[in-house]
């Protein structure tokens, strides 16, 4: 590891435990179990004389007993909790057939406006003529409303 960055990391862990220090004292003392640790760092000691001041005793693992050392004077992070079961998946309800006339209505009429947009759009670019125009914008607006509108009976209700 390049050692200007072993240094700003240094300088950054140091940073981090003065802010601590300089809580108030009725403040809750504890350093965060996210801080990295160097792997130069050989079970905390560069961290002894801070932690000494802070009022934490850093922990060495006895001998045989962890394989890594612990984070500087941390308890180990609790285990995460398991997942909440997913819900089960619901039966889609119905809406009336109103409703669903209505979504059809609706769906077609927005299909022919973009159908009929598309239209105009090709026709002015194919620079088309008399009955030729005519086809590219009603036949594009009633081929695109048809397939709204039976698109419109694969949506559900919203809730807006």
């Amino acid at each position: 590891m390049d050692p200007d960055m072993v240094r700003q990391q240094e300088e950054a862990e140091r940073e981090a435990l003065a802010l601590l220090l300089r809580k108030p004292l009725g403040a809750e003392r504890k350093i965060p179990s996210t801080v990295p640790q160097p792997a130069a760092n050989a079970g905390g000691q560069a961290h002894e004389p801070l932690l000494r001041a802070m009022g934490a005793a850093p922990q060495h693992p006895a001998a045989g007993t962890e394989a890594h050392p612990s984070p500087v004077g941390l308890a180990p992070a609790p285990a995460p909790e398991a997942p909440a079961p997913l819900p089960r998946p619901t039966q889609r309800k119905r809406g009336s057939a109103l409703a669903a006339l209505g979504r059809f209505i609706s769906f077609g009429l927005a299909g022919a406006v973009l159908g009929g947009g598309l239209g105009i759009a090709a026709e002015i670019y194919l620079q088309l003529v008399g009955d030729q125009a005519k086809l590219a914008v009603f036949g594009t607006a009633g081929f695109v409303a048809a397939f709204s509108a039976f698109a419109s009976l694969l949506t559900g209700n919203s809730k807006a």
